[in-house]
């Protein structure tokens, strides 16, 4: 094997070290995965109770190409030019059209079932009751009506906002403050289920409902190239956008054909007018005519039978220059009372040719058009910018057109003016002519212009009534809107459950993540020896004892192990001196330092080894406690000269293990340890005895202990799991890299057993101290009391460690 492959496989031991320590630790916090199971599953049953069933409805229809003759419907051609399927899905999508449907459809009124928690289904015709609102009342809009079904006779109603109760009978005229209305049954729904349920009603408005159906309305192509529009609709009540969807296909249908009928109507309104005139006119010139030739018997000549037809010539056309006149002056004041007159009126009506202003009114036809699709789409917001530049434009087409149609008058005006005056100038011609011929000229032109006139006008009529009875709309329902072909689009409003496990996983991915980024103690040995390139000499396990020597109490146990272990390794450490002066110090008070100094002394004692320890932490004194020694003086008694050497050391009840207590608190106890003659205590007691242990001040708190690195052969530095910070490591590593601490070494101490870190870091027995037999070696060998370690650990602590123990058994198979 190459040294490739050794990288190799180092890199995926490494990965999947990697892997398992992410795993662990996921399931470290397994019961955080678990509430967040529990609350994603409670939160989708609970939103599950207002979730909705949502239903889409569609409509076709075809929009036909008129082949209508342009000359038979005048204007009728303007408005197939500017039609387009766009404008058309305007039309539909319009909030006038919207509104009108609406309107129709009386859907002001809502009504529901009230399931207390969860959603309230809407009744649509299908509600035990209904409401008559009285028109002269203004009503509450969206404020809730309750209504209880008492019995066949009487409800109660309450109105939650005005704090309103009481009961009604049916049929009663009800008035709350503005509120009116009569509350009847709906004997179709009204049987002895309703009183078992409650109900409740608002009234919308309608000019907000209308916005909601425009918004929730869709009309497109069917297929491309087609005239084809598929109009769509989806929402909770099915029925209720059937009835909707229909109504509107049908409104849209009559208002095209009622665009082609005003066409018509408005060419016969005119001609009507214009009959008028002539019919008595005709009849007064008949009579006149037949009258004359009964009383006279007279001949026209041929110069008064030449004269006649130019006459008759120049009548015809004034007669029709005047009523050309008259239309021009008809359409300025229609368009005068309402401009949109305009897209039904045109000259072509009566075989005028204009092509200025037909061009004109093609123009204006369009952006009308376009006008009214733009105030359709921003009803609310009628006055921004793209609608303001189309009223612009149309009232300047609209100034256009009628000045086109006054310099139209005038300029007829004119010509009736010429034909005037050659009317004139032939009528001098008659007069030259006998009297009697001459009254017969008259009487004759007279009735033969009227007689033109009169049946070319009512061939106009008649072209216009066949019109207007032959109009059939170029709409047509291709498919209509019913049950059988709504579509189910889902659920709504409900919950989703993966997206809310994701969600919640990612929560509590994102809770461990910030907990261990901010945890500043020390977990375990792995992120002890990150932080540090100092030796662990041992891990000493946490203390479940009721004594502060279990190494001499309980000599079986595995704390005593740990400390076995311990005095081992010191002795490798101390191979090169044959003296043994070790001092055991740590960064703040509580990590330890004299239960490991005084269990030290004890554990090496027990080796026939003459140990003495020394209690050094002069502002904190502890050693006198754990060995219950009474008596006050001690070492800085001792250097200061009040007691002797032999009244310092003091033999403990154990053999080969005294103690130099601290003594009373100084008021300078640096200066003591700095002093000669704690150098002098030092150089005697090293005669005197085979291990000297010092149980010294925390070196984050005071520098007593880093007086006698000196003078130590060995410093132990304290380093408490989960007690211990991170910087309180960095900190020994920068009083190492000083060179103010030589020949140290690390204790870890106070380690609990932890599956999960058994399980990330493979201590198995000894907690990392082991000799690679696994975790079920030494089972039984001990005298630990494991139950009263249990005890100290919480319910949830405990079934977390059991369940644990189960993964660790899988993994250590692996």
């Amino acid at each position: 094997m190459n040294y490739t492959d050794n990288q190799n496989i180092q890199h995926q031991n490494q990965a999947a070290v990697q892997i398992r320590q992410y795993l662990v630790l996921a399931l470290e916090y397994w019961y955080l995965f678990l509430l967040a199971i529990i609350i994603s599953v409670a939160l989708f049953i609970y939103k599950n109770k207002f979730a909705y069933n949502e239903y889409g409805v569609y409509t076709s229809i075809l929009i036909k190409k008129s082949n209508t003759n342009p000359e038979l419907i005048a204007g009728g051609l303007m408005l197939d030019a500017n039609r387009s399927l766009e404008n058309e899905i305007g039309l539909l999508t319009s909030y006038d059209m919207i509104y009108k449907v609406i309107d129709e459809l009386d859907f002001e009124i809502n009504y529901f079932l009230d399931n207390r928690i969860g959603y309230d289904p809407e009744l649509y015709k299908d509600c035990p009751f209904y409401i008559i609102l009285d028109s002269m009342k203004s009503q509450y809009n969206y404020i809730n009506v309750n209504i209880q079904l008492l019995d066949e006779n009487s409800f109660k109603l309450t109105i939650p906002d005005f704090e309103f109760e009481q009961k009604f009978n049916f049929d009663s005229y009800i008035e709350i403050q503005n509120f009116g209305f009569v509350i009847k049954k709906n004997d179709d729904y009204f049987n002895e289920n309703v009183f078992k349920k409650k109900y409740y009603f608002y009234i919308n408005n309608k000019a907000n409902l209308a916005k909601q159906y425009k918004d929730n309305l869709k009309v497109e192509v069917y297929l491309e190239r087609s005239t084809i529009l598929w109009i769509w609709i989806q929402g909770k009540t099915a029925q209720k956008n059937i009835d909707f969807i229909n109504t509107l296909a049908e409104f849209y249908i009559e208002d095209r054909l009622f665009e082609k009928n005003e066409i018509a109507e408005k060419t016969i309104d005119f001609i009507d007018m214009q009959l008028e005139g002539f019919t008595d006119s005709l009849r007064k010139s008949e009579d006149q005519l037949q009258y004359f030739k009964q009383t006279n018997s007279i001949n026209i000549s041929d110069e008064g039978q030449s004269l006649l037809n130019q006459l008759q010539e120049l009548d015809k056309e004034k007669k029709e220059t005047q009523m050309k006149r008259d239309y021009y002056s008809y359409m300025l004041n229609a368009i005068d009372e309402n401009p949109e007159n305009i897209l039904v009126l045109s000259p072509s009506i009566l075989g005028y040719s204009d092509p200025i202003l037909e061009n004109y009114l093609t123009q204006l036809s369009e952006a009308m058009t376009q006008k009214r699709i733009l105030e359709f789409s921003l009803k609310e917001d009628a006055d921004l910018p793209p609608n303001v530049i189309r009223s612009l434009e149309i009232e300047n087409f609209e100034k256009t057109i009628k000045q086109h149609i006054k310099q139209t008058i005038k300029y007829t005006q004119g010509t009736l003016e010429e034909l005037i005056k050659k009317n004139n100038e032939i009528q001098k011609e008659i007069f030259k002519l006998p009297l009697a011929e001459r009254q017969m000229l008259q009487i004759t032109r007279q009735f033969d212009l009227n007689n033109e006139i009169y049946t070319f006008l009512l061939q106009r009529r008649m072209e216009a009534g066949i019109t207007l009875a032959s109009n059939a709309p170029d709409v047509k329902i291709v498919d209509k809107a019913r049950m059988e072909s709504v579509m189910f689009k889902g659920r709504k409003g409900g919950g989703n459950l993966p997206k809310n496990l994701i969600i919640a996983i990612f929560v509590v991915v994102a809770i461990i993540f910030v907990n261990e980024l901010l945890k500043n103690k020390i977990e375990d040995k792995s992120e002890l020896e990150k932080l540090i390139k100092v030796p662990i000499i041992a891990s000493i396990t946490h203390n479940n004892r009721d004594s502060q020597l279990p190494t001499l109490k309980y000599p079986k146990s595995s704390i005593s192990e740990t400390f076995r272990l311990l005095r081992t390794n010191l002795q490798y450490a101390l191979l090169d001196t044959e003296e043994k002066i070790i001092v055991v110090s740590s960064t703040i008070s509580g990590e330890g330092k004299s239960f490991i100094s005084a269990n030290l002394a004890a554990i090496i004692s027990t080796t026939n080894k003459k140990v003495l320890l020394i209690g050094l932490d002069l502002r904190k004194p502890r050693v006198q406690q754990i060995f219950k020694n009474e008596d006050k003086h001690g070492v800085s008694d001792y250097l200061i000269g009040e007691i002797t050497y032999e009244e310092l050391i003091k033999k403990t009840k154990y053999d080969n293990l005294y103690i130099a207590p601290p003594g009373n608190i100084p008021p300078n106890p640096a200066e003591l340890i700095e002093s000669k003659k704690m150098t002098d205590f030092l150089e005697k007691v090293k005669k005197d005895f085979d291990y000297v242990i010092i149980d010294t001040p925390p070196v984050g708190i005071v520098a007593d202990a880093l007086l006698l690195t000196q003078k130590a052969n060995a410093f132990l530095y304290v380093i408490r799991q989960k007690y211990s910070s991170k910087s309180s490591v960095r900190l020994l590593g920068e009083i190492i890299e000083n060179n103010q601490l030589k020949n140290v070494n690390i204790i870890f101490n106070g380690i609990k057993k932890s599956v999960t870190q058994g399980l990330k870091y493979g201590y198995g027995y000894g907690y990392g101290y082991g000799y690679g037999y696994g975790s079920t070696y030494g089972q039984g060998y001990y005298d630990d009391d494991t139950n009263g370690a249990e005890n100290e650990k919480g319910f949830l602590k405990r079934i977390n460690e059991k369940i644990l123990s189960k993964v660790l058994k899988f993994f250590s198979r692996r």
